[in-house]
């Protein structure tokens, strides 16, 4: 048998051996599947992070690099070993002599929960893969253990984040960015001989229990075997075992390596001390395991061959082989690996090797294409269909748009001006009236004061006029809101119009009332100043006066005070002497002419003013609401082209994954009947193929050792 754990002859007497056949089949069959899976993670990556398939990328590229390690494994016939065991059980020290090369340093990373596999290769890589598929390769170890450090403490704050939120962790969902395998690389010729790629697991009874869960579930029907560690001190105890039914479902193959401490010692009675149990006679130690601790399924197993049980000093045989090459070890580490090997160069390991391949590769085409199916990709149709309805609606407004354009606000708003000052004529009326007995009522009440003629100006007649506008400014707001609560309140536009702008999606009822709330009705009130000129007012001159000779303009200064602030107070006998009927006429006719022009400019004026800031914020907002309408169906329409686009691409991308699952879960199933039908006898390989014939099985040709092929044309169990 050739060197190395798991060698098989690529070639026998010139025909190609089963193991090739399948290898090339199975390639042809999974390979053309990864570019389209790249095309759809791609796809899935550039989507919006609103698009609800984005959330199947990180599954879908955890089932990728999934399929990609069962292609590897495939292609290269490689054997994947799984190390389990508790915390400091020896499995890095396993590693070293299995592998013949000091690998600790590599595998005895922080106490991360991830894979890490262990391969040879020329030169040194280190490879951190992680759950949402992505890679990033280490510098060197130090780099790797510092990000696995800073990485395990994120975790943890997440793991206790979602566990108090009362969700079950999973690192796909809670944390893609975690860490799901390292890959290790170095120069391991042992490695390199075999074939064989070491895979240190997380020890057991971590907080961080769901490694293992997504462990098991990552290596079923891929890995060649398992091998479970534990220290003899921990041999007895229950708890480690708790796992184990488990491995016992998941592998065709367990060796339980007991890690012996040879040099451990015991104290006697006479106070001396004297090698162990371990070191003397080990086997008795496994025999009381065996009676008096292994559960009813290791018994099970051990009876059936499928659990065999090694006694190893996995120090001394790591430092052996270290030392003195692959050749040493010790007996007993050597017993566990000749038939560790000889498991890897079965006809019972090829056949598993085909059908674990096969339902591995079956399953996971399945998962992928449960993805292609998942809730989330479902929806893109209804969320595509949602898009060209809000299209159509924009596109549908755009028009309605255009249609309003250069339509006439201010014309469409006149008509609502007539209209009010025809509902406010009555009122005016009446307020008019009302102002015009007040004002002839406060001139007779002056007489009868000793107010100065500025007083009756500015505190008797120019509050009236005050009141006057206040009273009309009321009225006219009033009957705005009347206008606006009859519906009447906003521009006379032809029916068509209204229908578009409702179209649009603008209300002329609700801007009209947004603009009317907005009114101060007392904005357009000006100050009354009556200009009563107290030279033209026909004072009665006095007997000084006529001897004096003044004029009429200086008596009447004499009696109210300069003509710019007559604010001389005049007695009431002074103006029932002065002021005849003549002055007393001449002051009516004076205050009646100036409110017969202030009432009717003044109504004007607030008409215009109310009107003015009603109708301008509406026309602002209607013209303001038009342009950003139309930016935001022009933006819509943008937008949902773009994710229409999105969606197409990646719907196409999913529905071509899909057809071209459709095809290799196809062929998988005949490669399934086809390999299942072969028979494998012991120590035998049937169905061998002439090089470079088809698919059909010639008669069966047996692998003798004595004539193995050279080691150049060599590949490795699996």
């Amino acid at each position: 048998m050739p060197d190395g754990i798991g060698q098989i002859p690529r070639y026998v007497g010139g025909v190609r051996t089963l193991l090739n056949q399948f290898c090339e089949e199975f390639g042809n069959c999974v390979e053309p599947l990864f570019p389209s899976l790249q095309t759809t993670s791609r796809a899935l990556q550039a989507a919006d992070q609103e698009n609800p398939a984005r959330t199947v990328l990180p599954q879908l590229r955890e089932l990728t690099d999934q399929l990609h390690t069962l292609s590897d494994k495939v292609s290269e016939q490689r054997a994947f070993v799984l190390l389990f065991g508790p915390l400091k059980s020896g499995k890095s020290t396993l590693m070293n002599a299995l592998s013949a090369e000091y690998v600790s340093e590599v595998t005895a990373l922080p106490a991360y929960p991830c894979l890490v596999n262990v391969s040879h290769a020329a030169d040194r890589e280190l490879v951190l893969t992680r759950y949402d598929g992505s890679s990033e390769r280490m510098q060197d170890l130090q780099s790797m253990r510092h990000e696995l450090q800073r990485a395990h403490g994120e975790l943890a704050d997440r793991i206790r984040q979602v566990e108090s939120a009362g969700e079950v962790f999973d690192p796909v969902v809670h944390s893609p960015r975690a860490v799901r395998r390292v890959e290790v690389k170095l120069p391991a010729v042992e490695l390199e001989r075999s074939g064989t790629v070491l895979v240190d697991t997380p020890g057991l009874y971590t907080r961080m229990k769901f490694g293992y869960d997504r462990l098991t579930r990552d290596f079923r029907d891929t890995a060649a075997c398992a091998i479970f560690v534990v220290r003899t001190d921990n041999l007895f105890l229950e708890q480690v075992f708790d796992e184990f039914n488990e491995l016992l479902e998941l592998f065709s193959r367990i060796f339980l390596v007991v890690n012996l401490d040879t040099t451990k010692q015991d104290l006697q009675p006479d106070g001396s001390l004297a090698p162990s149990l371990e070191h003397e006679d080990p086997l008795r130690i496994l025999d009381a395991f065996e009676q008096l601790a292994m559960s009813a399924p290791l018994k099970a197993a051990l009876d059936d061959g499928r659990l065999k049980i090694y006694p190893v000093d996995l120090l001394r045989a790591a430092s052996e082989r270290l030392r003195d090459g692959v050749e040493a070890g010790g007996s007993d580490f050597r017993q566990f690996r000749t038939d560790l090997t000889d498991y890897l160069n079965s006809s019972d390991y090829l056949a598993a090797f085909l059908r674990d391949s096969l339902r591995r590769a079956t399953s996971l085409t399945g998962d992928l294409a449960g993805i292609c199916d998942a809730e989330p990709v479902r929806e893109l149709a209804g969320l595509a269909a949602d898009l060209e309805r809000d299209q159509a609606v924009a596109q549908q407004k755009l028009e309605t748009l255009k249609r309003l354009e250069g339509f006439s606000w201010e014309e469409a708003y006149r008509p609502l001006r007539e209209q009010l000052a025809a509902d406010l004529a009555e009122t005016a009326a009446v307020v008019r009236e009302k102002t015009s007995r007040a004002l002839v009522g406060a001139l007779e009440s002056w007489y009868r004061t000793d107010s100065s003629l500025k007083d009756l100006g500015d505190q008797e007649l120019a509050p009236l006029l005050g009141s006057c506008q206040n009273e009309l400014a009321l009225a006219i707001h009033q009957t705005l809101n009347q206008q606006l609560s009859a519906g009447a309140g906003g521009p006379k536009v032809p029916s068509g119009v209204r229908v578009s702008l409702t179209a649009a999606g603008l209300s002329l009822d609700r801007i009209g009332r947004e603009a009317f709330d907005g009114l101060d009705p007392y904005a357009g009130i000006e100050p009354a100043a009556l200009p009563l000129q107290s030279t033209a007012i026909p004072v009665k001159k006095g007997f000084w006066d006529w001897i004096l000779f003044r004029s009429q303009a200086t008596v009447a200064k004499r009696l109210f005070g300069p003509p710019e602030n007559p604010k001389n107070r005049v007695a009431k006998a002074a103006k029932t002497r002065k002021l005849g009927p003549p002055a007393r006429q001449m002051l009516a006719k004076a205050v009646a002419d100036f409110f017969e022009s202030f009432y009717p400019r003044s109504s004007e004026r607030l008409l215009d003013r109310v009107f003015r800031d009603y109708t301008q914020p509406s026309i602002q907002t209607l013209q303001t609401g038009l342009i950003e309408l139309e930016r935001s169906c022009r933006d819509r329409l943008v937008t949902a082209e773009r994710r229409l686009a999105e969606i197409s691409r990646v719907r196409l991308a999913l529905g071509d994954l899909d057809q071209g699952l459709g095809e290799i879960r196809r062929r998988l199933g005949e490669m399934s009947q086809l390999y299942a039908s072969l028979p494998l006898a012991e120590g035998e390989i049937q169905g061998i193929l002439p090089v470079g014939t088809g698919s059909e099985p010639v008669e069966a040709l047996a692998l003798e050792e004595e004539a193995p092929a050279p080691e150049a044309d060599s590949v490795t169990g699996v």
